[in-house]
């Protein structure tokens, strides 16, 4: 199986649509309607229901199994290249709240610069609620927050 056409089945069962997912990814539906010939023949079996034109797309309960664990695999995928963009860089980013920050962060930093420890360490404050997707995008190595409550 190809990363490719895990892909566009991935977006194929979101969009529900061989147009929307052709356009998506600046492909000919016909090259759409052959990943998922080519997933079904390497599978041995039907992911979509064949369907006419007009009627909504139908995912078949091995296509489900199909979207679930492409979209993990696709989504390891991603974090393996964020990792290995990340092997050689000589930098640590480190996300924190605006919480965080003033209530204890900045006094550990400043305290670790004083030994030169966080040379190679980039900080950004940012809105706790964008912390981790921010995390997930590989904006971040780490991530600081709190929250206020008894959570």
């Amino acid at each position: 199986m190809e990363f490719r056409d895990l892909r566009y089945f991935i977006d194929l069962v979101e969009s529900e649509s061989y147009h929307a997912t052709a356009q998506k990814n600046q492909v000919t539906q016909p090259a759409i309607s052959a990943m998922v010939k080519r997933l079904e023949e390497e599978c041995g079996v039907q992911l979509i229901f064949k369907r006419s034109s007009r009627a909504p797309l139908v995912i078949t309960p091995a296509g489900q199994v199909l979207y679930k664990r492409a979209k993990n695999l696709v989504k390891e995928e991603n974090s393996i290249k964020i990792e290995v963009k990340r092997a050689n860089a000589n930098n640590f980013r480190l996300g924190y709240s605006e919480l965080a920050g003033k209530a204890w962060l900045a006094s550990v930093i400043t305290h670790l610069n004083q030994g030169r420890m966080l040379a190679n360490i980039e900080t950004k404050e940012e809105n706790s609620h964008l912390l981790e997707q921010h995390l997930r995008e590989g904006r971040f190595d780490v991530i600081v927050f709190s929250r206020l409550g008894s959570e």
